[in-house]
């Protein structure tokens, strides 16, 4: 889900959308006016500078100052005591004259997206782990391995396949002749 907000100079809200509340576990009305120490821990709205834990009040500081918007990774507690990744974007929020009164916040939750890169990442770590472990096999038995693709006659073999029928790996095209 997409959420939106927008706070004052001193951390208040003064706009947010129905997903923004819901992950709240409220509605609009019920976060506008209100700290945002209010809805989310301190740890993660003050941070602990010594530390080098950042906060949402770095990233809207920043904001404030006029920065360029930049997209921030961070973890949210949400009140039902689950954790989500998301990407947020915060610019600053300026009247007519140019003025900066606030920062508008954009998060987009990218938990899914993420486990799955994640799993992704791992099951080709794992694919890798097999295949060496599979060459290793092929090596120590002597024995190669070929496929053929049935549409275009195309044949792939493994290196200790070449090495069984005496040729280097890679050293000639895989045929049912050689």
């Amino acid at each position: 889900s997409s959420d939106l907000f927008a706070k004052d100079r001193d951390h208040r809200f003064i706009l947010v959308n129905e997903s923004f509340a819901r992950g709240q576990g409220c509605r609009p009305d019920e976060m506008v006016g209100r700290l945002d120490t209010d809805f989310f821990p301190i740890d993660a709205t003050v941070g602990d500078a010594s530390l080098g834990v950042p906060s949402y009040h770095d990233s809207d500081e920043l904001a404030l100052s006029g920065a360029q918007p930049r997209i921030i990774h961070e973890m949210v507690t949400l009140t039902d005591g689950t954790t989500r990744r998301m990407d947020t974007i915060k610019t600053a929020l300026r009247d007519a004259s140019g003025t900066v009164y606030g920062v508008l916040g954009y998060s987009r939750d990218v938990t899914e997206r993420e486990d799955a890169r994640r799993a992704t990442a791992s099951a080709y770590e794992e694919l890798h782990r097999s295949e060496a472990l599979l060459r290793a096999a092929e090596a120590l038995a002597h024995i190669g391995a070929w496929t053929m693709d049935l549409r275009t006659g195309a044949q792939t073999w493994t290196d200790e396949n070449y090495r069984v029928l005496g040729y280097e790996p890679q050293g000639i095209a895989p045929t049912f002749d050689a």
